[in-house]
């Protein structure tokens, strides 16, 4: 039953111009649904590459009080979890390992102890070679305070 079925938007890397790397473009696409059940998956990779340094407290807390600007903070539903084998800004979607990309393991750091997106789930979404999936996850508990 569609009622019941919410449906999400994710963040996007920004690569060949697609719409939905900015968080004003993401509000723009689920703006005209806004009565029904619809929200936001945020991509770690993807707003690290799109131009939001996640990394840094100053940019975290620039990354979150955007969201909130926008409505988007109590719209956001899931997180997907993954480092970004390409750098800053670079608008490349290249999923990486946690802590093994430009991300840096502070910028899950602050998205795991976040009274906000802590009670989020998160979902992995890393390459799948041999255990690591293992791997990221216990360095990713290993962060929560």
């Amino acid at each position: 039953n569609l009622k019941n079925t919410t449906f999400l938007v994710e963040t996007l890397a920004g690569q060949s111009g697609e719409v939905g790397a900015t968080l004003e473009e993401v509000y723009t696409l689920i703006k005209p649904f806004e009565n029904e059940k619809i929200g936001v998956c945020l991509d770690t990779c993807h707003i690290f590459a799109s131009g939001y340094q996640i990394n840094t407290d100053e940019g975290f807390n620039s990354f979150k009080k955007e969201l909130i600007d926008y409505n988007l903070l109590e719209k956001t539903k899931v997180i997907h979890c993954n480092d970004s084998k390409a750098p800053f800004n670079s608008k490349k979607d290249r999923h990486e390992h946690i802590g093994k990309g430009f991300i840096d393991l502070e910028g899950f750091r602050m998205f795991l102890n976040d009274d906000d997106f802590s009670k989020l789930p998160f979902i992995l979404e890393t390459p799948k070679e041999g255990d690591m999936d293992r791997v990221n996850i216990n360095l990713l508990k290993s962060l929560i305070k």
